[in-house]
């Protein structure tokens, strides 16, 4: 807890830290989630004419990430609704770190409770490469991982302060996944979880897919399935609502296919080195410990390289890389997770042993120009009202992503009408 405490005091969430560019959006989403009725409607009246709506608009957002705050917000007011956001983040974030130090210690190896202190931080700090291609490619990007864009995976840093609500589901659910790969646990309410995944984040859904799809095989091919009526009757349910929430989005974000032949000769270059950028230091470091995979380990490894490579880059949505992010996610955190399981627990008097350490705080200097970053812009305000999401402007990218159609059959049949 205490190291969650530390390392989001930074983040700018709870108006503690620093405003970074998605720090306007997540504060006005808490924001308008605890002023106003739920579901939250914008009228044209409110948005002004530079918006051109005639009608209300239905706020379409993650929502599900800032839904307990916006409760304590609505009985206690926004400071307290901000504090209970940096809270649930801090308790999220904990309860991520004691899974991975749990399936770290089910592995059986000798190690000093001292390393255990290093898990939260070498998971807030892991990324890429990025460090070293931002500044010789002279990209223009204020950020060092956006320098092999459109093809992007975030710094763990990064998507921590950024987007907690995309990472942290997502990541939890995959430590549940490799808690229980090994042992082919049943768990009952595992399915419906995962549909209800895909309302905190749709794309982190996506990415996250084909570990469920694996677990669930194997789950099949140990004959440990048994079905759950009350399971599968709420994962029913579940789609039927979040589906017709997520096809209630105007869907206004263009769409671009990014690994087409134009694409491959245009960006060639770029896409290699962002091949390299993302998984040169975890491959490597799972090379000089393979004695410490297991075969669904290899398999995970395996699954996650391949939609790093081939499922995160294919898309581009909107002005920036959402897709290619929050799909590759999941893929970047197993690949770190299972770096970190077999570094701690292998032999530490070898020359392999050095080799494995110096390469994991090589990865993490791509997150020091953002931890940097947030200390140099560090702010305290938890009373600082964020800006209306009219502030925007209308037909930004920003506004135009949170916008639903009021006609949709989520708002015409299951959801309160303004």
């Amino acid at each position: 807890m205490l190291a969650s405490i530390a390392g989001f005091s930074l983040s700018g969430i709870g108006g503690i830290g620093y405003r970074h560019h998605d720090w306007h959006m997540t504060s006005t989403t808490l924001f308008h989630l605890i002023k106003e009725p739920w579901p939250v409607w914008f009228t044209p009246e409110y948005l002004g004419s530079e918006f051109g709506f005639k009608e209300p608009r239905p706020f379409i957002y993650y929502f599900s990430y800032y839904l307990p705050a916006a409760v304590i917000g609505k009985l206690f007011g926004w400071t307290a609704g901000r504090l209970a956001l940096y809270a649930w983040t801090c308790f999220c974030s904990t309860l991520l770190f004691i899974l991975i130090i749990n399936y770290i210690k089910k592995q059986k190896a000798s190690v000093k409770p001292l390393y255990y202190t290093l898990v939260p931080v070498y998971i807030f700090l892991m990324g890429g490469l990025d460090w070293w291609g931002h500044p010789l490619y002279h990209t223009g990007k204020d950020h060092p991982d956006l320098w092999t864009f459109p093809f992007v995976l975030l710094t763990n840093l990064r998507v921590l302060y950024w987007s907690p609500h995309h990472c942290l589901p997502v990541w939890l659910i995959a430590m549940v996944i490799l808690h229980n790969v090994h042992s082919t646990t049943v768990i009952k309410l595992f399915l419906p979880t995962c549909v209800a995944l895909l309302f905190w984040t749709p794309f982190g859904t996506v990415g996250l897919a084909p570990f469920i799809a694996w677990y669930l095989l194997s789950l099949f091919i140990h004959e440990k399935v048994t079905i759950n009526i009350a399971a599968v009757v709420l994962s029913i349910f579940f789609v039927v609502i979040i589906s017709t929430f997520l096809f209630s989005h105007s869907l206004s974000i263009p769409i671009q296919y990014t690994l087409t032949a134009n694409w491959i000769t245009d960006k060639s270059k770029r896409y290699l080195l962002f091949i390299i950028t993302e998984l040169a230091i975890p491959l490597i470091l799972l090379l000089i410990t393979s004695d410490k995979l297991k075969r669904t380990e290899v398999m995970f490894t395996g699954i996650a390289v391949s939609i790093i490579i081939l499922v995160s880059p294919a898309l581009r949505l909107g002005f920036w890389s959402d897709w290619c992010s929050r799909t590759g996610m999941a893929s970047q955190f197993m690949l770190y997770v299972l770096v970190l399981k077999n570094v701690l627990t292998m032999n530490r008097s070898g020359r392999n042993f050095y080799i494995a350490t110096s390469l994991i705080v090589i990865s993490c200097f791509t997150s020091l120009g953002e931890l940097n970053r947030a200390i140099n812009e560090f702010k305290f305000d938890m009373r600082e009202l964020p800006p209306d999401i009219r502030a925007y402007g209308g037909g930004t990218y920003v506004t135009n992503q949170v916008f639903g159609k009021p006609d949709s059959f989520f708002f015409t049949y299951l959801a309160r009408r303004h």
